[in-house]
């Protein structure tokens, strides 16, 4: 019994373990020991340079992700070693000049971050010219030897990276892509059993299911880009496998429609439900064969195309049946909405299994694969100008008092000030005091601790298990994270200190007291600049997001969701996850659990909204035949007109931090006017004998419209229930 327990204990302990975690872990401890030992053998003078460039490598997970960071950080590197040698060696001594320069360079590097070309190299520009600058703002002369030194310690960082990726740890990001489409696939097959019974039931939880799906197309948008990198093959089928994400996010959002709409009327779903259930047991059949990349079956493709003549003979049946035609218009339009997305959903496996199979036909890239503007946002031009200042700050401390450490202190200011406000907990700049005030803590005890141990940091085993014991935690808790966290990014600044305690010579008591107040001056003057100059805070991240989330569904209103641009689409794919984060960090006072619930069942509604436009919007008006596109695109207009209404109001309370106005009276107006539309369509259709082929889509795309104005009412109401005022606008210290 003891040893059954025992093992049950040790399976449980096991389960709990994360094993990419582990992996990540093991990969930086080896890519860490190998470094510092090739810097210690070359008797390089910064080992601590060469560490930091394989942590910051080694943090891309793929062989091709690791090629894209280790030529960016080189070019970066030297790039801004040499503009740090030209400012320093000739301009350091007139500081009307000097200090500008610096704050244009720094600034323009971390605003460069926040966009979509080589933003890695924009960073290490800045990050190398405060390195050069800072170490060799006491004599000039040797700025050059900085920049030099710099360069070669992480070209060997470099390398070493490249080295242990893909001689040791090769993971491939085309291997990482097909993984996750067969996840996706069979995450759908499931999921579309849950969505057949919302023909019958109301509530299955589908819509929690797949609440977070979109973020796996953001992942595979970013391997596509990885996998290009590491394979010909791969690169020549970049647009088949680019249709192959568009394909399964459509069909996410398809499944997770059947959530939003009512139950089929009883009248129709005795005489369907059973046609239906084999259909939806035929679709997630064929998500399966998809998964194992299986031809679809002659058999499959029999079946599904009876099973749709019978269903467009009942359509046809529906409208010469006097009970049918008693329903009320939006009833009929609900038996549409299904059976649209059955449709749907049926031809989305067939152009799946076209892609897999037909490898005759080329699909060019429709798109370019940047998940980034082109051009910096205004918060990543305001974090660049806040690192500037904090920089030029830091020198004017660093030349006037020479504190102990300045190195470190100017490369603490830099990346705390670049990095914090886009931690993946999304508390950004909030508690930075009181992180200062635990990091100070934690440098206290590990300066003492080091002063104790002080001869034991000589010894060659007890710095590598120091190195590799540490470095292989802040590999595991960088993958549980998700991200680079503050936390994470102050223990990887104390790493490279203690690496930087080169045991080839004796570690004296100045260089412990200069790691100290190096990591202690860096995050004060970093805390005050984040806290002083546009701070990134939860509530206003929130309260920006929900805007850019509402103003992005009112550019896709003339031709729909699929027309934003890629980078754009990302953002309202992410920004759900990030606003749940931002409501837990916001959770205090001002926002207390139940005005949190509230938040976060308001973000759900918009969500939904978001993903109903991405169905409806820009779909209707090109399939209105001709008899029906005067009255079709009058009727458009005006829903359009009730939709921007309510999601520019809804935005513009957000961005004021005040309550929305009651837009109750004006949405139910527009629901009747739209209901009168689905009426006069029904008798259209029957009018004019309309097939089905064109009837269901007219019918169910107008359901979906219907449905998309019951969730803009609904998040009237629930903004109007929110205490905006009380903490949207807080940025108290």
């Amino acid at each position: 019994m003891e040893a059954t327990l025992r093992r049950f204990g040790l399976a449980r302990l096991l389960d709990a373990v994360d094993r990419d975690g582990v992996s990540q872990g093991i990969q930086m401890a080896v890519s860490v020991v190998v470094a510092l030992f090739f810097a210690l053998v070359l008797r390089l003078e910064y080992p601590g340079w060469a560490v930091f460039t394989v942590l910051m490598l080694s943090m891309a997970r793929f062989v091709g992700a690791v090629q894209e960071k280790a030529a960016l950080r080189l070019i970066g590197t030297i790039v801004g070693g040499a503009l740090g040698y030209l400012a320093t060696s000739s301009l350091q001594q007139a500081p009307l000049l000097y200090l500008p320069l610096t704050f244009v360079v720094v600034s323009f590097s971390v605003a460069m971050f926040g966009q979509s070309r080589a933003p890695y190299a924009f960073f290490l520009v800045g990050m190398t010219y405060v390195v050069v600058a800072s170490n060799s703002l006491n004599d000039p002369s040797t700025a050059s030897r900085y920049a030099v030194l710099r360069v070669e310690e992480v070209g060997l960082g470099v390398v070493v990276s490249m080295v242990v990726q893909v001689l040791i740890f090769p993971r491939f990001a085309n291997d990482g892509f097909a993984g996750l489409i067969r996840s996706a696939l069979a995450e759908l097959a499931e999921a579309v059993t849950l969505g057949i019974r919302h023909f019958s039931e109301e509530k299955t939880g589908l819509v929690a299911t797949l609440r977070d799906f979109p973020a796996k197309s953001t992942q595979m948008r970013v391997l596509l880009r990885f996998g290009a990198m590491e394979s010909k093959a791969f690169r020549q089928n970049i647009g088949r496998h680019a249709q192959k994400v568009e394909l399964i996010s459509k069909a996410a959002a398809l499944v997770r429609s059947f959530a939003r709409h009512e139950p089929v009327p009883e009248q129709i779903r005795r005489r369907l439900e059973s046609d239906v259930e084999e259909l939806g047991q035929l679709l997630r059949e064929g998500f399966l064969a998809l998964e194992d990349e299986k031809p679809l079956p002659a058999e499959w493709n029999t079946r599904v195309t009876e099973i749709w003549a019978r269903l467009d003979a009942f359509v046809l049946e529906f409208r010469v049946d006097p009970e049918i035609q008693k329903l009320a218009p939006f009833e009929s339009g609900v038996m549409s909405a299904h059976l649209l997305l059955l449709r749907e959903l049926s031809d989305l496996i067939k152009e799946f299994d076209a892609l897999n199979n037909d490898l005759s036909k080329t699909y060019p890239l429709s798109e370019r694969l940047a998940l980034a503007p082109a051009w910096p946002s205004v918060p990543w031009i305001q974090r660049g100008i806040r690192a500037g200042t904090a920089v030029v700050a830091g020198l004017i401390i660093e030349n006037w008092l020479n504190p102990p450490g300045g190195g470190m202190m100017m490369l603490s200011i830099y990346s705390f000030t670049a990095l914090n406000a886009i931690s993946p907990d999304e508390s950004g700049d909030r508690p930075a005091f009181r992180q200062l005030i635990f990091f100070t803590l934690v440098m206290v005890v590990g300066s003492l601790a080091m002063l104790a141990s002080t001869p034991l940091l000589a010894i060659y085993a007890v710095q590598n298990t120091v190195m590799v014991a540490w470095a292989f935690l802040f590999g595991y808790w960088f993958h549980r994270a998700g991200g680079i966290t503050v936390p994470l990014t102050y223990s990887f600044m104390m790493l490279a200190c203690v690496v930087s305690l080169n045991a080839q010579k004796p570690v004296s008591f100045e260089a412990i007291v200069g790691m100290f107040f190096g990591l202690v001056n860096g995050p004060i003057i970093a805390a005050l600049a984040q806290r002083l100059m546009w701070p990134a805070l939860p509530q206003n991240n929130l309260r920006l997001g929900v805007k850019k989330y509402l103003d992005a569904m009112v550019a896709a209103l003339h031709d729909g969701m699929w027309s934003l641009p890629l980078w754009r689409r990302t953002e309202l794919t992410l920004f759900p996850a990030k606003a749940r984060l931002a409501i837990a960090a916001m959770r205090g006072p001002t926002c207390p659990p139940d005005e949190a619930r509230r938040l976060e069942e308001f973000i759900l509604t918009i969500q939904e909204m978001c993903w109903e436009f991405s169905l409806c919007l820009g779909r209707l008006h090109p399939i209105l035949p001709s008899g029906f596109l005067e009255k079709g695109s009058a009727a458009i207009e005006r829903v359009k007109g009730a939709f921007r209404r309510g999601l520019v109001e809804i935005s513009d309370s957000f961005a004021a931090a005040r309550r929305p106005a009651d837009l109750t009276e004006d949405l139910d107006k527009a629901l009747r006017d739209w209901d009168e539309w689905l009426e006069w369509l029904r008798q259209q259709i029957r009018l004019e004998q309309t097939s089905p082929e064109t009837s269901i889509p007219m019918m169910g795309i107008s359901a979906r419209i219907r449905s998309t104005l019951q969730l803009i009412g609904r998040a009237n109401t629930e903004a109007r229930a929110l205490s905006l005022g009380n903490y949207l606008g807080d940025v108290s210290l």
